[in-house]
């Protein structure tokens, strides 16, 4: 057998077309890229409403929440853009396998970031809607509220609560958007990983002989 010209990528190509034609109708790349695009979308819908609700509401302690909401939004949908233009098409040049652990590790790595960073959020959330509420139903002025004691003790009451519980759900809900395709990438690595030292092996056996 004639091993000349054929390198680690022309093995790492022919390994992916075969795995693409097993995995053709759940492809896990095409619906995670899929399922960030949404995540997108509903980061820029969620950007026009806290705008919204600072032109309904032009309350200088909710605005200040609003506006960490919408850098937190605004960031979070710009970084899910860069995401999934980065995850490659599946024509590629680079190996198909190191491909496939470069999308596993870059997903990974911003999913964990998404949920860390939205702990510290959470809080000004929770505030900005707590106040909205209060002024909402008692119609005293924001400085009064601000000064209100019994409020101040119930907002921070609502975090301490609250922000465990949101941390919580923002994970089940990463794990239920993307955690199915990420173990369908993850065995696809596996699978890639077992035939290509199946075929080393089989190379190096015909080369010896």
């Amino acid at each position: 057998m004639n091993n000349e010209g054929f390198t680690d990528k022309d093995l790492s190509r022919m390994l992916g077309a075969a795995l693409q034609k097993k995995t053709r109708t759940g492809d896990p790349l095409s619906r995670l890229r899929q399922n960030i695009g949404y995540s997108a979308l509903w980061a820029g819908i969620l950007s026009v409403f806290y705008i919204l609700v600072w032109v309904w509401y032009p309350l200088w302690p909710v605005n200040l929440c609003l506006l960490i909401l919408l850098l937190f939004t605004g960031w979070g949908m710009l970084n899910c853009l860069r995401i999934r233009w980065l995850l490659s098409p599946a024509d590629s040049p680079a190996p198909v396998l190191e491909e496939m652990e470069r999308h596993l590790h870059l997903i990974r790595k911003w999913i964990r970031l998404q949920t860390r960073l939205g702990i510290f959020v959470y809080p000004f959330s929770i505030v900005g809607g707590g106040l909205i509420g209060a002024y909402l139903v008692s119609h005293q002025p924001i400085p009064v509220l601000v000064r209100d004691r019994i409020l101040d003790l119930l907002l921070l009451a609502v975090v301490v609560t609250f922000v465990p519980i949101c941390a919580w759900l923002a994970r089940r809900m990463a794990q239920r958007r993307f955690g199915r395709y990420l173990d369908v990438l993850l065995n696809n690595i596996r699978e890639l990983r077992a035939d290509k030292i199946l075929l080393y092996k089989e190379r190096a056996e015909s080369a010896g002989s």
